[in-house]
């Protein structure tokens, strides 16, 4: 998964734990996971990403949330998406107010020691989440975009994206993003 496995915890522990700690870790099957630190050309991304989207939503009934908050899935995955969006009214897992359950987009920016869960259990476990109409992976070592949009018959297709003027339609949020704004002042920390 991501880093060192803490000893096995129920969620309410883990949910404990979170309230407590410096650290974020995500949580599977009893099993919380600490994140890893991230790179400049992370930091830079998600930035650059977290702007784009945000600037287009102001006036929307859609909100931005960046790697500080938690998402569960029905499967009972706890994760920390790097970007993910929600239009209306947040809904809240038993309500607390530390993790979401509705999200419609969730954005995650890949390393080379997180891209294999975030293309496979993790993008598993966020299938599961009814409302999630859209995931983006961004590579951080080169300019690579994959774009996965819900189907109505429930199947994902993929769109990949290389080229620097590229535009990618988040359509369920309304939001659209040029490949080279998401790479801005980046490709030189690559």
């Amino acid at each position: 998964m991501i880093a060192n496995p803490l000893p096995m915890l129920t969620e309410e522990e883990y949910l404990a734990l979170e309230r407590n700690s410096e650290a974020r870790h995500e949580y599977f099957r009893g099993v919380a996971y600490a994140m890893a630190g991230a790179k400049i050309s992370y930091k830079a991304i998600k930035s650059n990403t977290e702007v784009r989207i945000g600037m287009q939503l102001l006036e929307s009934v859609c909100r931005i949330y960046s790697s500080d908050q938690k998402v569960r899935t029905s499967g009972g995955l706890y994760a920390y998406p790097d970007i993910l969006s929600v239009c209306g009214k947040g809904e809240l897992y038993q309500d607390n107010l530390e993790v979401i359950i509705n999200p419609l987009v969730l954005i995650e920016i890949l390393s080379p020691s997180t891209a294999a869960y975030d293309r496979g259990l993790k993008f598993e476990q966020y299938k599961t989440i009814s409302s999630l109409k859209e995931y983006l992976l961004i590579a951080q070592d080169r300019r690579f975009v994959e774009h996965y949009t819900r189907q109505a018959n429930g199947g994902w297709t993929k769109i990949e994206y290389l080229d620097a003027g590229s535009i990618i339609q988040l359509v369920s949020v309304g939001c659209t993003l040029r490949v080279g704004d998401i790479y801005r002042s980046v490709e030189g920390l690559m």
